[in-house]
């Protein structure tokens, strides 16, 4: 919605049809008219890419840890980029410390299939997509991983309840980079930029 409203042409994918109706609405009271909303599984985003077209951008963000076969996924979202085009991807670093509720699943109930990723085994799989790594970030210090954890905990009782505690706190996030490095506290997220080449090398 957010690339809509600053003039662009967006299309939000999602398994989820309760968070689509929500999204729709959301757009339609924003009155974001070049925002549309799909629901499809990405593990078969290649049999709708043909009706999708090309874009100057996509957006990934903590998806990949869900997938399987995150190396199919990768070649799938890159085959949906025009030559220049960029892929904005995000997952939970590797050796970040879980945060309460964590775990692995492989029984297809939608939950991580892996912990994370380094930005050195993005690299690789961006680069046999056919994507030039570009920006390597990390997301999320300790401070914001803490307010999380919280706010997981306390949703026990009610998430309301939980967001309103923890909101206060995160007038605290400007310290989060600056902490987490005193600290040495691994982050939760890496964040990596790649560009699709405009011929493939693979």
């Amino acid at each position: 919605m957010y690339a809509a409203r600053i003039g662009n042409e967006s299309v939000g994918i999602s398994f989820d049809e309760a968070d689509l109706r929500k999204a729709r609405v959301r757009a339609k009271l924003l009155k974001l008219d070049t925002s549309s909303f799909l629901q499809a599984d990405l593990q078969r985003l290649d049999e709708l890419s043909p009706t999708l077209g090309m874009f100057d951008q996509v957006v990934c963000l903590e998806t990949i840890e869900h997938i399987e076969n995150d190396k199919k996924l990768l070649a799938d979202l890159s085959g949906l980029l025009k030559p220049g085009g960029q892929l904005l991807l995000s997952a939970p670093f590797k050796h970040y410390r879980p945060l309460f509720g964590d775990r692995i699943s492989h029984s297809g109930d939608g939950g991580h299939v892996r912990w994370g990723y380094t930005h050195a085994e993005l690299k690789d799989l961006f680069d046999a997509a056919g994507l030039d790594v570009r920006v390597q970030e990390y997301v999320s210090g300790i401070v914001s991983q803490q307010i999380t954890n919280l706010e997981r905990i306390l949703s026990r009782v009610g998430r309301k309840f939980a967001w309103a505690t923890t909101f206060p706190l995160r007038v605290f996030q400007p310290l989060d980079s600056a902490l987490s490095k005193l600290t040495r506290y691994p982050y939760l997220s890496v964040a990596v930029v790649g560009v699709r080449r405009t011929t493939h090398n693979h």
